[in-house]
């Protein structure tokens, strides 16, 4: 039995934010007040339970590559994406 295909998902995450250097104390507060970094990524789902989503950017038959480890509280967002119509493989130019 060929084993199940991961899910292609889209997940929208805050990033965290680090400022190296020094920052003089009075646009400390500036800084703390700036928004988080929203992201999105897209990937295999490898890996989802209470304390983090796991997704691989490529997959080989024996090796995930590109691994994001996303924490929980930091996701927003996690849609499943579907292809709308399969498309016929095309021949590669040699």
């Amino acid at each position: 039995m060929k084993p199940k295909r991961p899910m292609l998902v889209r997940v929208e995450w805050l990033d965290a934010l680090s400022r190296a250097g020094w920052l003089e104390k009075e646009s400390v507060q500036d800084w703390i007040a700036s928004d988080v970094l929203p992201v999105v990524s897209v990937g295999l789902l490898i890996r989802e339970d209470d304390k983090a989503i796991v997704i691989a950017a490529d997959e080989n038959e024996d090796e995930w590559g590109s691994l994001t480890k996303i924490p929980r509280g930091m996701v927003v967002a996690v849609e499943e994406l579907r292809a709308r119509k399969r498309r016929p493989k095309k021949e590669l130019p040699t």
